[in-house]
């Protein structure tokens, strides 16, 4: 494992970070002093997903609704929405 931000492999456990339904794994870059999990932060919405949550974000829903709606965390609409800017 590495860090995600400098690519160090010196990192360290750092205790636990909890979730909906479990907890996973901390870690700490000793480098750049980074904490991050192992687990992928934003869920991989499936195409039709991602086609339902571009069509609400063009119909005006606030990211918040469109999160509830997917069942997914708002910082997934907020990423999706940044990269549909790019």
């Amino acid at each position: 494992m590495q860090c995600p931000r400098c690519d160090s492999k010196n990192i360290v456990k750092n205790g636990f970070k909890q979730l909906k339904e479990h907890r996973v794994q901390k870690y700490k870059c000793c480098e750049c002093n980074k904490y991050f999990t192992a687990q992928e932060k934003f869920h991989h919405l499936s195409d039709a997903q991602k086609i339902k949550a571009f069509t609400l974000l063009s119909k005006g829903y606030k990211k918040h609704q469109i999160a509830k709606k997917l069942g997914v965390y708002l910082r997934t609409i907020q990423y999706l929405a940044e990269k549909k800017k790019d």
